[in-house]
C-alpha cells in the first residue's frame, strides 16, 4: 500500500512541478501583456488581470504542495532539535497528524464548495471561467497533500526518516 502512494506521490510531485512551471509563465506572460497593452497600446486586457489572479491562486496551491513534498515549509524545529531523537520523532509524527487533520478538513469544504459552485453554474466575470475550476484546486491540492503525508509518515515510522 505504501509503495503505491510513493509512485502516486512521485507522479504526483513530477506533474505539480510541471503544471506550476507553466503556470507560471503563463502568469508571467499574461502580466507582461497587460502592461504593455494597458500602458503602451492604451487598451487594457480586460482578461489578463482575472487570468493572472487565478494563476497565482493555482500557483499557491499547488507550490505549497511541492514546498512540502521537498521539506522547504517554514518550520519552526529549535525544540525538535534539542530532543532525544526518539521525542524528537514523535513530535514530528504529531505535527504531521494535526496537519493531516487540518488538510481533511481543508478537503472536505473544499470540496463542499465546488459542488456547490458546480451546481450554480457560476462563471469568472470576464474570462467566464467555471469558479468550480478556480476553487477546485483547493481540494486537489488538500488531497495531493494528503498523499505526501501519508508518505512521509510512513517514512518517518519505517526507518526513523521522515523531516527532522
Amino acid at each position: 500500500m505504501i509503495s503505491l502512494l510513493r509512485v502516486l506521490d512521485d507522479f504526483l510531485g513530477r506533474l505539480a512541478e510541471v503544471l506550476t512551471g507553466m503556470a507560471v509563465l503563463v502568469q508571467t506572460l499574461v502580466v507582461l501583456a497587460q502592461v504593455i497593452w494597458r500602458y503602451f497600446l492604451k487598451s487594457p486586457l480586460v482578461w489578463g488581470d482575472e487570468l493572472a489572479r487565478y494563476l497565482l491562486v493555482f500557483v499557491s496551491f499547488f507550490g505549497g504542495y511541492t514546498a512540502l513534498r521537498t521539506d522547504a515549509l517554514a518550520k519552526v524545529d529549535l525544540l525538535v532539535g534539542r530532543l532525544p531523537h526518539r521525542f524528537g520523532k514523535a513530535m514530528v509524527l504529531v505535527a504531521h497528524v494535526l496537519v493531516a487533520l487540518f488538510l481533511v478538513v481543508v478537503l472536505y469544504y473544499g470540496s463542499r464548495l465546488v459542488m456547490s459552485l458546480s451546481i450554480v453554474e457560476q462563471r469568472s466575470p470576464a474570462i467566464r471561467l467555471p469558479m468550480y475550476w478556480v476553487y477546485g484546486v483547493i481540494p486537489v491540492a488538500a488531497a495531493m497533500m494528503l498523499v505526501r503525508l501519508a508518505v512521509s509518515v510512513a517514512d518517518l515510522l519505517a526507518k526513523g526518516g521522515g523531516s527532522r
